[in-house]
């Protein structure tokens, strides 16, 4: 068994985080080589496969978690980390871990009226409620109102947000 039953957690892009697990058999014999499956991007600190844990002890382990070119700041990425041993039953440890981001830029949104868009004057809408929230959570980041010209700015960490808009007599 291990004291870690699942990992949800986050790590900074660019960079890796550690976990520690604790393993202990509590079976009636020793555990036989103990190896564990895991993504690329996570690896057991010092080997991928322990020598056999005899019936009562433990063991901490160290696994380190980084991010890859591919992963999306602010989007979770989940899936098992399988912990095996020739003379037992493994386990599964589930996880979800999120990528974010240390950088920081302007979100600007810039709120338009799709009746009035193609007119000459082609007005932007002041006055709009904008609502950013976390893409998976769908926790509020931040809340705002567009100026006088339509617009809505705010600082934000590098990621995916939804936005949601909305203003009185407009669809």
């Amino acid at each position: 068994k291990t004291d870690v039953t699942s990992i949800n957690t986050s790590v900074t892009v660019g960079s890796s985080r550690e976990l520690h697990l604790v393993l202990s058999n509590i079976g009636k014999s020793e555990t036989g080589k103990i190896s564990f499956a895991t993504p690329s991007w996570i690896r057991v600190d010092g080997v991928q496969t322990l020598h056999s844990l005899p019936m009562g002890e433990s063991i901490e382990v160290a696994l380190v978690i980084s991010t890859t070119d591919q992963m999306q700041a602010n989007v979770p990425v989940t899936g098992n980390i399988a912990v095996n041993c020739d003379n037992g039953n493994g386990i599964a440890i589930p996880f979800s871990i999120e990528p974010v981001s240390s950088q920081t830029g302007v979100l600007s949104v810039d709120v338009c009226d799709q009746f009035t868009y193609y007119t000459s004057e082609a007005p932007h809408v002041s006055g709009a409620s904008v609502v950013v929230k976390h893409p998976t959570t769908g926790n509020v980041i931040a809340t705002g109102t567009t100026n006088e010209s339509g617009i809505f700015d705010i600082e934000l960490p590098e990621g995916y947000y939804a936005i949601t808009v909305t203003a009185d007599r407009h669809e």
